[in-house]
């Protein structure tokens, strides 16, 4: 892949900005769908995590909305409100495995590791913004792929299978 040579600090300043305030809404809309889900969640276990994540997606925003502000960078959102509304009635609308696919797989798991291939390039406030959330996704993955294989577990073999083959086209 060949760069632009000619890329400006204020160039840089904006593509960062706008991916700084994409992230923290991922964060907040994280937040605000697990909040919603903790009382279906099927066991102590999963509410007591799930309650916790919330306040580490809390936590999140609270140093993006900081580290935004120092950026100096336009805070307006990426995603708008009907965007975000649809973002939180799919998750609603999600059976508890599916719940678990789409929000550790697709969201965590991906925009975890989306993030962690753009942090090397970014310059050292943005880098130490991330630093704590990407240390929570970890546990946040994990919570998700041991609930994900534990209700895989009590399904039967051919449809634990055909599930996981189908998790790509949820991508």
């Amino acid at each position: 892949m060949k760069q632009n040579q000619n890329i400006t600090d204020q160039d840089y300043k904006v593509a960062m900005g706008r991916l700084l305030v994409m992230y923290t809404q991922v964060d907040y809309l994280i937040m605000r769908a697990v909040a919603e889900r903790i009382t279906y969640a099927p066991d102590d276990e999963s509410r007591l995590f799930m309650a916790k994540q919330v306040g580490d997606e809390s936590k999140h925003v609270r140093i993006q909305q900081e580290w935004i502000k120092k950026f100096g960078t336009d805070d307006s959102p990426v995603f708008t409100e009907m965007q975000q509304q649809m973002f939180l009635a799919h998750f609603r609308s999600l059976s508890w495995l599916d719940f678990l696919t789409d929000m550790y797989v697709c969201i965590e798991a991906l925009g975890g590791e989306a993030v962690e291939q753009i942090v090397p390039m970014a310059d050292p406030g943005t880098r130490e913004s991330l630093k704590v959330p990407l240390q929570d996704e970890i546990d946040h993955v994990a919570f998700g792929l041991g609930r994900l294989r534990n209700e895989l577990a009590k399904l039967p073999e051919a449809e634990s299978y055909a599930y996981l083959h189908s998790i790509e086209s949820r991508l």
